[in-house]
């Protein structure tokens, strides 16, 4: 949990209801009860619970008291601003750089395809895939998992891959 500045800094009569730093670094709580009454106005540290006067001996020195709104941030993990962070710019760099045909293979990982295997102008193979046809890398062939017979097939030569949607 961390305490953020919320705003600029007010008089504590100004000061919205929430959490709040004083001068002295001490965190206070105001009520949205009486908040803009300058003699009743609830307001509360929170360390204690007494009720807060910031150093001053009357209402309305306290009224004109200069403190800093704030708010909660709850982290979950002490790294969790700099991961938020660093997967944005993965994001933002992967999206500038990737064309539309680049984003198209990407969001198509997984997806069942139809693959054709041509000859002399002729189809003389057809096979929809389970999910992604991958290249290999060592040759010019495919290779993926059948969806009928759940079995490996690799392929090369005149080759038309369409996702199927």
């Amino acid at each position: 949990m961390r305490l953020i500045q919320d705003g600029d800094t007010v008089t504590l009569l100004a000061c919205r209801p929430g959490l709040f730093v004083s001068p002295g670094g001490s965190l206070g709580f105001k009520s949205e009860y009486h908040a803009n009454d300058p003699i009743s106005m609830e307001v509360f540290c929170v360390e204690s619970g007494e009720a807060f006067w910031g150093g001053t001996d009357n209402s309305d020195d306290r009224a004109v008291l200069m403190v800093q709104p704030v708010s909660v941030y709850h982290c979950n993990q002490p790294g969790e601003i700099l991961m938020r962070f660093v997967l944005l710019a993965i994001l933002v760099a992967v999206s500038v750089g990737c064309t539309d045909a680049e984003w198209s293979q990407l969001s198509a990982y997984g997806a069942k395809h139809h693959v054709e295997l041509w000859s002399g102008g002729k189809m003389v193979k057809e096979w929809t895939s389970s999910g992604k046809v991958l290249s290999e890398s060592h040759s010019d062939g495919y290779y993926f998992k059948d969806d009928d017979t759940n079995k490996l097939v690799r392929v090369t030569g005149d080759l038309v891959i369409t996702p199927i949607e």
